[in-house]
């Protein structure tokens, strides 16, 4: 979950899109063949941008409203391509199809109506958070605790409350791999999310060493020392930076 895909942007994404739609399934109870579905589904959920050839997606500047239109359009390609087979796996069809529709209706493709499946649902949480927690062509990636706090406010009324519940469950607020600096000054990385205590994760210690921050064998759990907290983010260059009170 570092801030870079070290390969193509879009096997990175679904790939990890994946494994936190897998994550958020756990929360929920899925079982495992719901499990194995929904990671499947996952990392095909995008495969209609395959067929846009020229990779607007990608592009720095502004899309025009023709390019937007064309993206917009990646699902209904991306039904196109498995329709054959949606008898027999209708789970991949409908979150192929639904990823991108939101719970009040919002979103695309504008025709598909009614009750979300299970799987879309997840996935369309986990789409958001990843996007924003990486970098784009045209901007940084957020820090994942940012990533967070953007999905959980403007998800209100587009995602579910249970899926959202879940995904900080499983990420917690502050997400693994988070660099974040503890009352006492110490800069450590979350390592691990701690059940039923969002803000209180198991983090590992940092030291700086040749101008680079590695890792040393102390691991606290924040839930268990009641001296510790989290008290701010740290921002690697790699980070899109939050404006200051009255920055425009």
């Amino acid at each position: 979950m570092k801030p870079e895909y070290s390969d193509e942007y879009l096997s990175c994404h679904c790939t990890n899109v994946a494994f936190l739609s897998c994550k958020v399934g756990i929360e929920l109870g899925l079982t495992y063949n719901e499990l194995l579905e929904l990671c499947v589904a996952t990392l095909l959920h995008d495969i209609g941008m395959v067929n846009l050839v020229n990779k607007s997606y990608l592009q720095k500047q502004t899309l025009t409203e023709e390019e937007r239109y064309k993206i917009e359009e990646h699902p209904i390609i991306g039904w196109n391509f498995f329709k054959s087979l949606e008898d027999q796996f209708p789970w991949l069809l409908k979150v192929i199809l639904e990823e991108h529709k939101r719970e009040n209706n919002q979103g695309y493709p504008q025709w598909v109506k009614g009750e979300l499946h299970i799987y879309s649902k997840i996935v369309g949480v986990c789409d958001t958070y990843e996007s924003l927690s990486h970098e784009r062509i045209f901007r940084k990636a957020f820090h994942p605790v940012d990533a967070m706090k953007k999905t959980i406010e403007g998800g209100k009324g587009l995602f579910e409350k249970r899926i959202l519940k879940a995904l900080i469950e499983a990420m917690s607020i502050y997400p693994i791999g988070s660099l974040v600096q503890l009352n006492n000054s110490e800069i450590v990385q979350v390592i691990q999310s701690t059940k039923n205590a969002p803000i209180k994760p198991v983090v590992c210690i940092l030291k700086e060493r040749k101008n680079r921050m590695v890792h040393t064998s102390k691991v606290i759990d924040l839930s268990k020392d009641n001296t510790r907290y989290i008290k701010n983010v740290v921002y690697l260059d790699s980070y899109k930076t939050p404006k200051k009170t009255g920055e425009k």
